[in-house]
């Protein structure tokens, strides 16, 4: 872990924006244009070293912790050796206790490089803290060696997960008294984008958009891996390629992917008569040698 400390130290950053960065797009009538906004809620690069030898799934989950939840109380049925293949939280309401199994990386709020914090420490996590728990060999992990998670308070704490699922890896335990969704979902990587994700840095980026009706909502371009839900209002997902055009219903509630093949083009409309809102979740790979 000694060269893992050496190689992330200062190499990634998360960054917390509320300005909207969003133009508007602009229907037939330029008159009358179909507004979209976008606003960036977070961003969190990690270096290629933190990351699993072949990262080919992605999974994005919604956590509650029930006040008093304590996974140290019930062992073995908690969160371990998968966790290790690299996991992402950003603390949404709330205070949550972690308790790493290895040495991780730590955000504190809204500027800064991540420090490194040491395995089997508590470690107290705000509204706004982020961490991410590096990838591991199976080899180099004990499966006696749990993450243990608390809600050391008395209201409910919530968290947003990410989780970078090694090639043939097993899931290895649950979190009792920790609801789950409603992303509660996970894609394979097509082989190009797949190819693109190893050996580079990733930047995991939660955005939301918003649209007014006849409004086109941006998405993640190629190489990148999208993972998305409707928050509210009434979408659809027009899938074009070699194989002919194709039209899919996104209500509110709904939730998908929209991967990124070669030769094919993803889109997201808002239709109905009123404005929609969409959370994009994305992975996005960095060139070898890029800043």
């Amino acid at each position: 872990m000694n060269t893992l400390r050496r190689s992330l130290a200062g190499a990634a950053a998360l960054v917390l924006m509320s300005g909207t960065v969003g133009t508007a797009l602009a229907q037939d009538d330029a008159s009358d244009p179909a507004e979209a906004t976008t606003e960036v809620l977070w961003e969190l690069r990690i270096p290629s070293q933190a990351l699993p030898d072949d990262f080919v799934k992605l999974v994005m989950e919604d956590w509650t912790f029930a006040p008093g939840t304590d996974t140290a109380d019930s062992y073995p049925s908690m969160l371990g050796n998968e966790a290790l293949r690299g996991r992402g939280l950003v603390i949404e309401s709330g205070e949550v206790s972690i308790t790493p199994a290895t040495e991780v990386m730590l955000w504190r709020g809204t500027e800064g490089d991540p420090e490194m914090h040491p395995a089997g420490e508590p470690v107290i996590l705000d509204v706004g803290d982020a961490i991410f728990l590096p990838a591991i060999p199976d080899e180099e992990v004990e499966r006696d060696a749990p993450i243990v998670f608390a809600n050391p308070g008395t209201d409910p704490a919530t968290a947003r997960s990410f989780h970078t699922h090694q090639n043939g890896g097993s899931f290895y335990g649950y979190l009792p008294d920790v609801t789950l969704g409603p992303w509660d979902m996970a894609g394979g990587f097509d082989p190009a984008t797949r190819e693109a994700m190893n050996g580079v840095d990733v930047t995991f980026r939660l955005t939301r958009a918003s649209g007014q009706p006849g409004a086109g909502l941006p998405t993640a371009t190629a190489p990148a891996f999208g993972l998305y839900f409707v928050e509210e209002g009434d979408l659809e997902q027009v899938t074009s390629g070699p194989g002919g055009e194709f039209v899919f219903a996104w209500p509110a509630g709904r939730n998908g992917l929209m991967p990124t093949n070669e030769g094919v083009e993803q889109e997201l409309h808002v239709v109905g008569e009123t404005e929609a809102t969409v959370l994009e979740f994305a992975a996005i790979p960095h060139d070898a040698g890029s800043e």
